[in-house]
């Protein structure tokens, strides 16, 4: 989500609060505030928040509405692009990262980190993991000449799940660890449920590839498991349904795993739940995506 903000220093402050609210998860508490701006600059805002929330949810055609009301710039094209690699149209996304791998201004790294993230995704989406790495190595290198250090980490978490599934789990796993930290310090809700779900995949494959003892296996297992309730929780209060259906499946299997039937069973009937409350326009891509 972009951080940019323009208006007079009050406005400017309230679209910021806006923006923290929505990133805790508290839409309806940031639509308020944005209530409160009458400026152009506010109403952008409001665009951009509604556009994440519509992601969150799934609802394309929402997301596409805003989008189409956002002013024609370099972050509109970038969210456009974000949008297509979520609901999966690699065919789209692929033409929108060879269109903006020209349009990407020499003077501004963090457009050029944010495409980078995305290529990478697009790469990814395509199964194709080991050309996600360049991208990455290169949004790093941009990150770290150009202090970008908010940005530096998301990007480190995008290249633990890249040698995650690359079957590098151990290596993973040392830079997610100290990732997590400093998502969950810095970052919005999102950013931290798909931290913490990394972690909890991290966590499994590492155990399961270093031949560890049964004992700790388990433990290992029963940490992933708290990891993705606290995930869940917070893809809850961002609206995000089908991650939270993403993680219910996780603890299911990992419950099954550890003969928990009882907790398997309850898990089960909640996801069961979910998939009749909430029904998601996206295909589970939970296998290769972060």
């Amino acid at each position: 989500m972009s951080d940019r903000t323009e208006g007079s220093p009050p406005e400017t402050a309230l679209q910021n609060l806006a923006r923290q609210l929505f990133a805790r998860g508290l839409v309806k508490e940031s639509q308020k505030v944005l209530g409160l701006c009458k400026s152009t600059s506010s109403a952008a805002v409001e665009l951009e928040l509604r556009f994440h929330n519509a992601l969150n949810r799934t609802d394309w055609i929402a997301a596409e509405r805003n989008l189409a009301r956002m002013k024609n710039s370099l972050d509109q094209r970038l969210l456009t692009l974000h949008l297509n690699i979520v609901k999966g149209d690699s065919k789209r996304a692929e033409i929108l990262v060879e269109e903006l791998a020209s349009e990407i201004p020499a003077d501004d790294p963090i457009a050029k980190v944010r495409y980078l993230i995305y290529k990478a995704e697009w790469f990814c989406l395509r199964s194709g993991f080991p050309n996600a790495v360049q991208p990455l190595l290169t949004a790093l290198d941009s990150c770290n000449r150009h202090y970008l250090r908010s940005l530096e980490v998301i990007v480190k978490l995008h290249l633990a799940h890249v040698l995650l599934q690359m079957d590098m789990a151990s290596d993973a796993l040392r830079l997610c660890r100290p990732v997590l930290g400093l998502i969950i310090a810095q970052h919005e809700a999102f950013e931290v449920g798909r931290a913490r779900c990394l972690m909890a995949k991290c966590l499994v494959a590492a155990s399961a590839r270093d031949n560890v003892g049964v004992d700790e296996r388990r433990a290992d297992c029963l940490t992933a498991i708290n990891e993705l309730k606290k995930a869940a929780k917070v893809f809850r209060s961002v609206e995000a349904h089908y991650r939270v259906k993403d993680v219910l499946y996780m603890q299911a299997r990992l419950y099954h795993s550890l003969d928990m039937v009882k907790e398997r069973n309850q898990v089960s009937a909640e996801f069961k739940k979910m998939e009749e409350q909430y029904q998601t326009n996206v295909t589970c891509r939970l296998a290769i995506m972060l």
